[in-house]
């Protein structure tokens, strides 16, 4: 089968090969892959920022991918609930059900199993308790999204106490900003913020077309000052922080007292963040919280596409761009240049 491998542990060092074929093993079932979105994530490997370890196969197994929808084509030993032909959509974060966060229902938290990736190829192989079967309302590039919207909707409405009437801040308007700001509308806010830079043009202006009452261009107006401005000089009840870049200095700023900052995204080797005494102080002060977040749990999932195939949300706008398999790295620079919000790898 084709799939996109990394061939170096450098920038770029990335290319579409043949890769083996991964068959069934008992409790997992083989998927063709319909529909594949490039994460944030994927793209700090693809240029070497990631924090963590990179991808230890070298032009030997697909690396990236982990947003995807598929059809069953194969069923291993001891499989109960997925048959050939069934659509499917992953929950890649796969789990023991042994260790500590697992037997205590938090398996989302396993520090054993690590996240399913591999996706960007034709076909891929996934434990069974990781799939849901794929509603008939809801398409292959929808159903490809469910993932990044429930690590959005966990966030919101998992991780964060927003209420209806309240004050939201989305800094970076990407698509996991945006598929935030989403949930974020279903709390009925009565002001919803995101900023973004000179680069993020056409996604402020998407974001103005999925509801957000303001858009910010911080590389032309102060942000920390248009919310106090917009707040009577409060700040406001919740910022999401999806854009990696730390800017827990500013936020300290923007928060109203007791309010919530919520770390949603994820810094690059080359992100610096620093905290003064005076911030440090003001997180006292303020009695604000500064709240980590990271993926979504079954539930969170579960409601992810329940909204999905009801029809109160719609995906559809934040994909701007589908490439076939064979040209995805120019669908990498996309993302890297800004000139997309989610691209989808149609194998």
């Amino acid at each position: 089968m084709k799939a996109l491998v990394r061939i170096g542990k450098g920038p770029r060092e990335v290319e579409i090969r043949d890769a083996e074929y991964p068959k069934s093993k008992p409790g997992w079932v083989t998927i063709a892959v319909k529909a594949c979105g490039i994460c944030g994530s994927d793209v700090h490997m693809y240029l070497s920022e990631w924090p963590g370890p990179l991808p230890s196969d070298i032009g030997a197994n697909p690396s990236f991918g982990h947003e995807f929808s598929g059809e069953v084509v194969e069923v291993g030993e001891g499989v109960e609930n997925f048959v050939k032909g069934d659509r499917v959509a992953c929950m890649p974060k796969m789990s023991c059900g042994k260790c500590y966060y697992c037997r205590s229902g938090r398996p989302f938290l396993c520090e054993v199993e690590p996240l399913l990736t591999g996706a960007m190829a034709e076909y891929i192989a996934a434990p069974e308790y990781t799939l849901f079967k794929l509603p008939k309302e809801i398409t292959y590039e929808e159903g490809a999204l469910i993932e990044p919207f429930a690590v959005s909707f966990a966030a919101v409405h998992r991780t964060s106490h927003i209420r209806p009437g309240q004050t939201a801040l989305i800094i970076g308007p990407g698509a996991i900003g945006l598929l935030t700001l989403i949930c974020a509308k279903l709390a009925s806010p009565k002001l919803t913020v995101i900023t973004g830079t000179r680069e993020d043009k056409f996604r402020l202006q998407l974001a103005k077309k999925l509801g957000a009452n303001i858009t910010i261009d911080v590389t032309e107006e102060d942000p920390v000052k248009k919310v106090k401005e917009l707040t009577d000089g409060l700040g406001v009840d919740v910022i999401y922080e999806c854009a990696g870049a730390g800017l827990l200095d500013q936020a300290i700023e923007s928060l109203m007292a007791e309010g919530e900052f919520i770390a949603i995204g994820h810094p690059t080797t080359r992100t610096q963040i620093k905290l003064n005494t005076p911030g440090y102080m003001k997180i006292q002060f303020k009695q604000l919280k500064i709240l980590g977040h990271i993926i979504y749990d079954w539930k969170s999932f579960y409601f992810a596409l329940q909204l999905l195939k009801s029809g109160i949300v719609n995906v559809n706008p934040v994909i701007t761009h589908k490439v076939p398999l064979s040209d995805a790295v120019q669908g990498f620079e996309l993302a890297v240049r800004k000139e997309a919000v989610k691209v989808l790898i149609i194998p």
